[in-house]
């Protein structure tokens, strides 16, 4: 069928159509399969080439802050640093946050130790797995800036299955034991 001086290929009809143009006695091919569309298929290429191979894992953290809001996890820690020259036990209260899978280890001093009244043995956040990447405060690096953060690639961190199965959480370089936890 020739319109406006453009081709057109009919391929088939629906079931009315077939219906109508049967009792007016107009006899109908089988119906052909649509040709291939090259711009059609072009866009399908680049679309596919778009979407990711794996795609992304969205991970509801609304979900879990309104769920866990204000529920924390407390362990009673000892810290056995005898070892050292001038070591001791130290006793720490490690505090996880279900909100937002953070860690705050505080340390709990007796009056008159002598030690100064500064509580806080690691600030809270998110604790990584593997600390050997990271440079102390002091160590030589390529930046005249402190490195004192975790690479951008380093993605592996403490959540709350992997502290249930280990019995020690590192801390950079100390290694607290647990031994009672808060109810």
């Amino acid at each position: 069928m020739v319109l406006y001086s453009r081709t057109f290929t009919v391929t088939n009809c629906d079931s009315f159509t077939q219906n109508f143009l049967s009792k007016l006695g107009v006899r109908l091919n089988n119906p052909a399969g649509v040709p291939d569309d090259p711009y059609s298929k072009h866009r399908e290429e680049i679309e596919k080439s778009m979407k990711p191979l794996r795609p992304y894992e969205t991970c509801d953290t609304l979900k879990q802050f309104l769920d866990h809001d204000r529920d924390v996890l407390g362990f009673n820690c000892l810290w056995d640093d005898t070892e050292s020259v001038f070591g001791d036990q130290r006793e720490l209260l490690l505090h996880y946050y279900l909100a937002d899978d953070t860690i705050e280890i505080l340390e709990v001093i007796p009056p008159n130790s002598g030690r100064d009244t500064v509580p806080k043995f690691l600030r809270r956040g998110k604790l990584p797995k593997d600390s050997s990447q990271m440079k102390l405060p002091g160590q030589i690096t390529d930046r005249t800036v402190l490195n004192v953060f975790a690479p951008a690639n380093q993605k592996k961190r403490y959540m709350l299955d992997s502290l249930k199965v280990r019995p020690a959480s590192a801390t950079h370089t100390t290694q607290p034991r647990w031994y009672d936890h808060e109810k």
